[in-house]
């Protein structure tokens, strides 16, 4: 309330006037006004106001608490389509990011994922490519999972990649699982997927193959 302080600055003045000249309450006072009389009243006085003023004002709110406020009770709108997509990249769990890849030829994929798992096989040997040898894969491994990359070995570009199914009976029905595998995606306009099936059970897949376009 408004009050309060008002009377704190009334009775803080008056204070102060009757310790400079207490004879100014004479006629307050029955006997002669002293300071230390003075003092008491006024000091009490002033000393009460001050605490009420204080306990019954509010508190303003600062413009920066305010922003702040604001921020954080203002609900954000986004679109459903970017939130669906935050949703899927967080919850993805693959193995090998195959989309990043694409574009690199063999020599960059090496660098990125490493040495393959072929040894001194990772390139035909010169009688290999005498008898017409044009295309080459290396094996990369990774947490248990094998990625297989055919490339040109003139070019040194990569024809396609491809990730085997990490279930334990070398085939599956699970396409959305061999695609996350590789972090991939069908309609990415980078590559074109293709489900490699089983050779015994058409209906079941070895394994996904990205094919950059």
């Amino acid at each position: 309330m408004v009050m309060f302080p008002f009377l704190f600055f009334i009775s803080l003045l008056a204070l102060v006037i009757g310790l400079l000249i207490p004879s100014i309450y004479s006629r307050l006072f029955k006997e002669k006004p002293s300071r230390k009389k003075i003092l008491l009243y006024f000091g009490l006085a002033t000393l009460l106001f001050l605490i009420l003023g204080v306990t019954t004002t509010k508190p303003v709110s600062s413009p920066t608490q305010t922003v702040k406020q604001n921020i954080t009770t203002k609900p954000t709108s986004l679109p459903t389509q970017t939130a669906q997509l935050n949703v899927t990249n967080t919850n993805k769990q693959y193995v090998f990011d195959v989309p990043a890849l694409v574009g690199k030829n063999i020599d960059e994929i090496r660098v990125i994922l490493g040495e393959p798992e072929d040894g001194k096989l990772k390139e035909p040997n010169d009688q290999q490519i005498e008898l017409g040898t044009t295309e080459w894969n290396n094996t990369f491994e990774k947490g248990g999972k094998e990625l297989l990359v055919t490339y040109n070995i003139k070019t040194r570009k990569v024809i396609d990649f491809f990730i085997s199914t990490d279930d334990s009976s070398g085939a599956t029905d699970n396409t959305r699982h061999l695609l996350e595998l590789g972090n991939l995606t069908e309609n990415d306009p980078r590559y074109k997927i293709e489900f490699v099936k089983a050779f015994i059970k058409p209906s079941v897949f070895t394994g996904v193959k990205a094919i950059p376009r």
